[in-house]
């Protein structure tokens, strides 16, 4: 400890960086203290005028007078305390990494998964054409059929007549069958497409499901940011699990729809079975035309369901390929989105390094440095007698005290007016008395 006193008459503008100062009267005392650990520095600056200065008084008390158990135990707690801070600190900085590099990854996913989307929204739009004019010909081949059979009681007086109708109606059916074959392999494909997007997908939340168990472990953090991020992650994580349950539902659609598609080609093949029965039919209708309006009745009916269910079939792509589209739309955003999110995670991430290793690996340095000097150890092998306390052998707070000089103004000498002793009267000499 260094202690001085600055007269305030003398001294002004005082500058002491790192001491304590109290004024009394016309007086500034200011104390430095020093600890030993780290190194010490004092400073005091002022300005001042015909200067005089009491003397510097500097005491020093040895470490080795040791520090009281309990300080000494709570001083390893706290030391146990902050490395279990600095580990922690550790993993958190792992862990925000991770978590970046994890959003990453799914921003790559989305924006795969969004692709593949507007992928399967194209076929399906495809299908959903194709389908249309499929349609459109079978509405306009059942009218035909329709004036057919209005008109097959007639067929004994138009044979000729009905027979280049059987013709044209041949050729309408191969077209139809080409374009149900063409629905039928476009179907395939687009159910194969949408196999492989959902097997994508799965990956996906199965990637995204490592995730979520780091952000489980997260959830539970103190930091509120760290505790709605991961927030942010497990929500994130439900979504991708419920749109691959989409997904899979709707490859599920996609084959069903394709084995109804098998079973229209079914029934038209069945269809064109009656078609050629017909044929054969206009063949024997001299002999047999009492039968040929029951044929041509059964062959309406069939077609007339075979386009009923065609018509829903279209009504299903549409609505298929809308909600394919609204899922392309719904996701398309979700990539910039994804962005903000890591953003924010790596902003996080930089304060938790900051943290890391400006705060808490900073405070275990100097923890160490404060548990592992001298002055919380004990060696009474060096421990000194104080001169102040040698009657009873012990060691006393103060172990050694310097003192620098005081600094004075010599003053002039002063002139003797004073008459010599014999020249004095009696009244002088009595109030010489008083002077002294």
């Amino acid at each position: 400890q260094i202690q001085l006193s600055l007269d305030l008459d003398k001294f002004s503008d005082i500058n002491a960086k790192n001491a304590t100062s109290a004024i009394v009267g016309k007086k500034m005392n200011i104390n430095f203290i020093y600890l030993p650990f780290g190194d010490g520095d004092f400073t005091l600056e002022a300005k001042g005028k015909n200067i005089e200065l009491d003397p510097i008084v500097i005491s020093i008390v040895s470490s080795s007078n040791g520090i009281p158990e309990e300080i000494k135990k709570k001083g390893n707690e706290f030391s146990s305390g902050i490395n279990k801070m600095s580990d922690a600190g550790d993993k958190l900085e792992g862990g925000s990494k991770d978590i970046v590099d994890g959003t990453v990854k799914l921003k790559g996913g989305l924006s795969g998964l969004n692709s593949g989307l507007y992928k399967v929204y194209e076929g399906s739009n495809e299908v959903t054409l194709n389908s249309k004019k499929i349609y459109g010909g079978f509405s306009q081949f059942d009218s035909g059929l329709l004036d057919f059979k209005n008109k097959s009681s007639e067929l004994s007086d138009g044979v000729k007549n009905i027979d280049e109708g059987l013709n044209s109606l041949s050729k309408e059916s191969s077209s139809i069958k080409e374009g149900l074959y063409g629905l039928n392999e476009g179907t395939s494909k687009l159910n194969a497409g949408l196999g492989n997007v959902s097997a994508g997908m799965s990956e996906l939340n199965k990637g995204h499901e490592d995730l979520c168990k780091l952000a489980k472990l997260l959830s539970n953090s103190s930091d509120p940011q760290v505790k709605m991020l991961a927030q942010g992650v497990l929500e994130e994580g439900k979504a991708i699990k419920s749109l691959d349950g989409a997904l899979k539902e709707s490859s599920k659609a996609t084959e069903t729809i394709s084995q109804n598609i098998n079973n229209v080609y079914s029934g038209y093949e069945k269809y064109n079975e009656g078609l050629k029965s017909t044929t054969l039919g206009m063949n024997k209708l001299n002999t047999e035309m009492s039968i040929l309006p029951e044929k041509i009745n059964e062959m309406y009916s069939g077609h007339t369901k075979l386009t009923y269910g065609l018509k829903n079939m279209t009504s299903g792509y549409e609505s298929m390929k809308d909600a394919y589209y609204k899922a392309y739309e719904g996701t398309k955003g979700i990539p910039s989105e994804v962005d903000k999110l890591i953003n924010g995670e790596k902003q996080l991430q930089s304060g938790i390094n900051s943290l890391n290793n400006e705060g808490i690996k900073k405070l275990k340095a100097s923890a160490d440095q404060i548990l592992n000097t001298d002055f919380l150890k004990v060696n009474n092998a060096r421990a000194y007698t104080s001169f102040a306390d040698e009657e009873r052998n012990k060691n006393s707070t103060c172990q050694f005290v310097m003192k620098t000089p005081s600094i004075k103004i010599k003053e002039e000498p002063k002139a003797n007016n004073t008459a010599p002793e014999e020249n004095k009267g009696f009244f002088q000499k009595l109030i010489d008395l008083f002077k002294k």
